[in-house]
């Protein structure tokens, strides 16, 4: 037996999308993110929005990576990331997003 897990995350409150609800993000288990994003970027022509590595050198330690097709104006103005800002970037964004999870 399967299960799935759904997890809603919120928005942006400003955020330009106002739909109430969208498939906005979806994440997948990785087992190695070389490849992976070696596949996302190169070959499905995906930007590498954010990434966040977290309890790096520790028995619990994972990195998240999350992907999407930029438009040439987002592109343009992508910020670091590692920051905050590209936080802010995926959370107001309409098109959905790819979240790769590496645990390690």
């Amino acid at each position: 037996m399967h299960s799935y897990w759904i997890e809603v995350i919120t928005r942006a409150p400003d955020s330009p999308v106002t739909l109430e609800f969208t498939l906005a993000q979806t994440m997948i288990r990785i087992k190695d993110p070389v490849k992976s994003l070696r596949f996302y970027r190169d070959i499905l022509g995906m930007d590498l929005v954010r990434q966040i590595d977290l309890g790096v050198g520790t028995d619990w330690g994972f990195s998240l990576y999350f992907l999407a097709h930029l438009t040439p104006e987002q592109r343009e103005s992508q910020p670091d990331i590692h920051s905050e800002e590209a936080g802010k970037l995926i959370s107001s964004m309409y098109q959905p997003v790819l979240e790769l999870t590496h645990n390690h």
